[in-house]
């Protein structure tokens, strides 16, 4: 009767038969190919600020294998969960494997915008007690558009300019990604 053999690799096998009273048949020479590749895609967040650790990585269940599916990153630890954050910006390799001990991998950059800069200049104040005195912020990297704060971040304006009096200045820049850089100047 017939026989069926199960969890073979792929690869070549040999078949030989024998019967209860030990007849043998000629030895058979079999094939098993390979199963289809493991396969899946990811989706992914970029850090948000330069040097921070707000990036992530999706990964979409593979389409064949036989669940449940484990999900790695860079060969560490592995896990059930398909989503990954708290990354910093680099190539990562994401890994996954299914039950029956099937695995692929994908790679992914995170990538991160410019560093967020900022520089200021200013105009002096004309004479004591006035309020003629201008800071300029010139920004730069993040991503804009900018907006500019001289309160401590309670307001935040679009132009790049302050009216002030002679003092201590903290001046903010704000990126589209709530990235905030901050500059010190002393207006005389």
């Amino acid at each position: 009767s017939p026989y069926t053999f199960f969890n073979l690799t792929s690869g070549p096998h040999t078949i030989q038969v024998f019967d209860a009273v030990g007849c043998v048949t000629v030895i058979y020479s079999v094939t098993v190919p390979a199963g289809p590749d493991l396969t899946s895609t990811a989706t992914k967040s970029d850090v948000m600020c330069n040097g921070d650790a707000t990036g992530s990585i999706t990964v979409n269940q593979p389409v064949n294998g036989v669940p449940p599916f484990q999900y790695s990153i860079n060969g560490t630890t592995w896990q059930a969960s398909r989503i990954f954050t708290g990354l910093t910006a680099g190539p990562y390799t994401v890994q996954f494997q299914s039950s029956d001990g099937c695995s692929g991998s994908l790679i992914i950059s995170i990538n991160q915008p410019p560093t967020l800069t900022s520089a200021l200049t200013m105009t002096p104040v004309i004479c004591n007690g006035q309020n003629n005195g201008v800071i300029n912020v010139s920004a730069g990297g993040g991503i804009p558009p900018y907006q500019y704060s001289i309160n401590g971040g309670s307001s935040w304006q679009s132009s790049a300019s302050f009216n002030v009096s002679a003092g201590n200045y903290s001046i903010m820049v704000r990126d589209l990604n709530n990235c905030i850089i901050t500059r010190n100047i002393i207006m005389t």
